[in-house]
């Protein structure tokens, strides 16, 4: 009995670890930001399925950095007839090079995932269109244009 319970620790211990190792292999392999790939980030909460299209007035357009060292980013604040949507652009560095420039004030249509970020609902944004114009930020998987080879950008 003595034997049994001595290594009964062990076999918990055995037990748990091989429990968690397939969950921790498994998640390993569907994370895009693994070291072994070079896949483009993907926003980390955009949800294809979530796709949709606003339209609205910008009310306002900012540079934000989430953390000291990391890329500034380009947001609007979007009034529209169910009120403000936040929309997040992307790297200021990629938007600041399109053709198409988006400035408080202007008419515009957003399509992109709508998301929830610190309990708050916002738009990331695949395509803004201003009039004939077009600026595109996304593919409709959320693959940023800005880290693929296939880069679209503005368009007239």
């Amino acid at each position: 009995m003595k034997r049994i319970l001595k290594s009964l620790p062990a076999f918990l211990l055995a037990g748990s670890l091989g429990l968690l190792i397939p969950s921790v292999a498994t998640s390993g392999t569907s994370n895009s930001h693994s070291s072994n790939t070079k896949a483009p980030a993907k926003h980390a909460m955009f949800n294809p399925a979530s796709i949709e299209t606003v339209q609205g007035q910008v009310a306002d357009v900012k540079t934000t950095r989430a953390k000291k060292g990391m890329a500034e980013f380009e947001r609007l604040d979007l009034k529209t007839a169910h009120g403000t949507m936040p929309v997040v652009l992307g790297p200021a560095s990629y938007v600041d090079k399109e053709k198409v420039k988006i400035n408080k004030g202007d008419d515009i249509s957003v399509t992109g995932s709508r998301v929830t970020l610190h309990k708050k609902q916002e738009l990331v944004a695949t395509q803004i269109k201003k009039g004939d114009k077009t600026l595109d930020l996304r593919k409709s998987d959320g693959t940023p244009l800005w880290s693929s080879n296939d880069r679209q950008g503005s368009r007239k």
